[in-house]
């Protein structure tokens, strides 16, 4: 019961962040937002390290599992988590959030390509679920030309986003191979922090850092340690506990906590199109991740 309910808590936490996200991309950028949100959430994976004394357990990491770390932290945090905030700001919480966790399924498609694995039927099934549910969340009922095109770039941005994070997730599953979860973490969160400092000064972004407000600087930085730092420990305790198969499937139902806290809390819109496909997306990943 205990890793259920951890798992319950990571997904939970992503989906309060996803809110939190929204609500200060409307005035910062997305790659100044990914700085602000990853400095706290780094110091406190740190923290937490460091007083599970990770540090002196694993003080060897290998070449090749360093290179992955750096790669997937890269692709997986720096690129793929700057293109879901777009997707945010461009189609909302509801939308981007379901669609964005369909990782898995371009997880199992790199699987079948590159591992040449053979499909099983459920994992056709889920693939066609979840192509589904993103056609019923792509669409719009708006007319207004201007909305029509930001509809289509966000929808475009959020799969490019679930493909990234698949990528990610892979490099990181081979780190992860050589590394402790906590440590990995540890590196990688000060490693993204190391990456996208440089570019919001070489960018001209770094008056961005100081006009914004206190409260854009807590929002964003209780977002990342929320969804990095506290909804990582719970997954990871999840995965411990009752297995990352089990674990990640429970997990999944973040979009269904996304679309009901878009709907109370930033109100939201809100249609049956857009349950529907939250739930089939979410439906999908969950046989996807049950037989993977």
């Amino acid at each position: 019961m205990i890793g259920e309910l951890a798992s319950l808590t990571a997904a939970l936490c992503w989906a309060i962040a996803a809110i939190l996200y929204k609500k200060s991309l409307e005035t910062v950028d997305s790659v100044s937002a990914n700085l602000i949100r990853s400095i706290p959430a780094a110091i406190f994976v740190f923290v937490v390290a460091l007083l599970l004394g990770e540090f002196w357990k694993n003080s060897y990491v290998p070449g090749w599992s360093l290179i992955c770390l750096i790669l997937g932290t890269f692709i997986g945090l720096g690129l793929g988590d700057g293109l879901y905030f777009l997707s945010l700001r461009y189609i909302g919480v509801s939308r981007a959030v379901p669609i964005t966790g369909t990782y898995p399924l371009f997880t199992a498609a790199f699987s079948i390509i590159f591992l040449e694995e053979t499909p099983e039927l459920l994992t056709i099934i889920g693939v066609v679920i979840i192509v589904f549910s993103i056609w019923l969340l792509s669409r719009t009922n708006s007319q207004n030309a201007m909305n029509i095109k930001d509809n289509k770039k966000g929808v475009i941005l959020a799969i490019v986003t679930a493909v990234t994070w698949a990528i990610g997730i892979i490099l990181l599953d081979l780190a992860l191979r050589d590394i402790n979860y906590y440590l990995a973490n540890a590196i990688r969160l000060p490693l993204l922090v190391g990456i996208l400092l440089p570019v919001v000064l070489c960018s001209g972004r770094g008056k961005v850092l100081v006009k914004a407000s206190r409260k854009e600087w807590l929002m964003l930085g209780l977002a990342g340690t929320i969804a990095l730092g506290v909804g990582g420990i719970a997954f990871l305790a999840g995965i411990s506990i009752i297995g990352a198969t089990r674990s990640t499937a429970i997990s999944s139902v973040t979009p269904l906590f996304s679309t009901v806290f878009s709907f109370y809390i930033i109100k939201e819109r809100i249609t049956l199109r857009i349950v529907v496909g939250a739930i089939l997306a979410t439906l999908g990943v969950i046989i996807l991740t049950m037989i993977g």
